[in-house]
């Protein structure tokens, strides 16, 4: 009969000729002795335990890279497969610094240099207000998850990550738009301006970008005047991917604002055009917002189609600074509470430091908006329009 224990307390196995096999791992190495009985087998273990209190094992050889490769396999089942990519790209990084290393002989130090090199990198492309990159912040997570498990599974002595201070990251303040400026951002150029009502959309739920690629026609109640935000669209390994939200409270239904309705059935309307123009070619998911063939919005095609939208516009933010600036006007005109539910905030403290529940269904950020803020849209609030010929040739330009 086998008998596991816990780390660093060993195996007894009983055998077939009476005899005990007594096993034990420490620092990612294996020992194992066959003694005549139990009680000697359990003086054995005692003794590789006391000796591996005073330092008279050896260190595990075992390298970094075969660390990670250990953990990764013990986190996969458990791991949604973006953030599994996540950590895996994100090890592969480290990998460059440490990959033959064995993992005993990483001390807090060198845990130091590399959250240093690797901010230092960062900080040519990440805008901080203050601090260490949000990458050298989620590194330190990470790598602290990592040897933590090395650790508890005996591969190593102590954890070095837990001895170094947790990096603190101070993003930029959110750019949160005003009356005149979020105006010339909701305009819709027109029937083929497909990014325009994304952009619309996005404001008047507040959503994400990955929300706004995931929207689908059977989350829309027109009859009801609702609208279910269920799903979020990723890309992963260059390939666009559909998937639940990340936590149930992130599931919420939103009121359907009537100007919210009428560019959502003028959207509909141009993806009748999309379905004509591409044919046989066309693949039907039921997304609002689709590419020219029905697929997924590629997400790096978006944010350029955004960003072109942007500079047009002489407006300098980014898409979820969209969001930011619904839940500042909801918060300013309705209270923190519309806001939470609104966002598909789990907590409070998520969307502000000062928050109070309520179960009141949210509303729509496009309720903020009286009807003079729309005549300044050309012809009033956008209606549907009739498609014009043009547009099963130029149709959808922007993806």
């Amino acid at each position: 009969m086998k008998k596991r224990r816990d780390n660093h307390t060993g195996t007894l196995i009983q055998r077939p000729d009476g005899k005990i096999l007594a096993q034990i791992r420490i620092r990612g190495k294996r020992y194992s002795k066959v003694l005549p009985d139990r009680g000697e087998a359990l003086d054995w273990l005692a003794q590789m335990r006391a000796r591996h209190l005073k330092g008279e094992l050896p260190p595990s050889a075992i390298s970094f890279s075969h660390a990670v490769q250990e953990w990764l396999t013990y986190k996969k089942k458990s791991l949604r497969p973006r953030t599994l990519h996540d950590y895996q790209s994100l090890l592969a990084r480290v990998d460059s610094y440490w990959h033959d290393r064995p993992i005993e002989g990483i001390t807090p130090r060198d845990v130091r240099r590399l959250l240093q090199d690797i901010d230092n990198q960062m900080a040519k492309t990440e805008n901080n207000a203050s601090g260490w990159a949000s990458r050298t912040v989620y590194t330190y997570k990470v790598l602290n998850m990592l040897f933590k498990y090395l650790a508890v599974e005996g591969f190593i002595s102590t954890n070095p990550v837990a001895k170094v201070p947790r990096p603190k990251h101070t993003a930029r303040e959110p750019k949160i738009l005003n009356a005149q400026d979020l105006r010339k951002l909701l305009q819709i150029e027109g029937f083929e301006d497909q990014i325009g009502r994304a952009i619309f959309i996005a404001f008047a739920f507040a959503l994400r970008r990955g929300e706004v690629l995931g929207l689908r026609w059977q989350d829309i109640d027109f009859e009801r005047e609702q609208v279910h935000i269920t799903k979020q669209a990723f890309a992963l390994k260059g390939k666009m991917h559909l998937a639940d939200l990340k936590t149930s409270s992130s599931n919420r239904t939103i009121p359907l604002h009537p100007q919210a309705k009428a560019v959502l059935l003028e959207q509909r309307a141009f993806v009748e055009t999309l379905k004509a123009f591409a044919g046989k070619r066309w693949q039907e998911n039921d997304l609002v917002f689709p590419s020219k063939t029905g697929t997924l919005w590629d997400s790096s095609q978006f944010s350029k189609a955004f960003r072109r939208r942007r500079e047009k516009l002489g407006l300098s933010l980014r898409f979820h600074d969209i969001r930011h600036t619904a839940a500042s006007w909801m918060v300013a005109q309705k209270g923190i509470t519309a806001a939470q539910k609104l966002l598909g905030h789990a907590q409070s403290t998520t969307t502000l430091l000062y928050y109070t529940h309520s179960i009141e269904p949210p509303e729509s950020s496009l309720s903020l908006l009286d009807e003079s803020f729309f005549q300044h849209h050309p012809g009033g609030a956008p209606t549907p329009q009739t498609p014009p010929q043009s547009a099963l040739e130029t149709s959808h330009e922007a993806i």
